[in-house]
């Protein structure tokens, strides 16, 4: 699982687009397609990615605003 999830995150590193949208979906499917039944494959893709990147960049949106909410009350003292 680790190794396939490596192929992934490294073909992604390759997609010129923001966030790689598309091609890391793609890149998913092609890797995991063979392990996951056709019927949940969709499903598992869009799991995945929530978790990978949409997960990651809300928790990270949230601390930063919390540290910049911080740090303007410091400032202000």
């Amino acid at each position: 699982f680790f190794l396939l999830q490596w192929v992934v995150f490294t073909a992604m590193m390759f997609i010129p687009t923001p966030g790689a949208s598309g091609g890391a979906e793609a890149a998913f499917y092609l890797v995991y397609s063979a392990l996951i039944p056709a019927g949940i494959i969709g499903l598992a893709t869009a799991g995945w990615r929530f978790f990978t990147f949409y997960l990651q960049l809300g928790l990270g949106s949230l601390v930063f605003a919390l540290l910049n909410v911080e740090g303007s009350r410091r400032r202000s003292l």
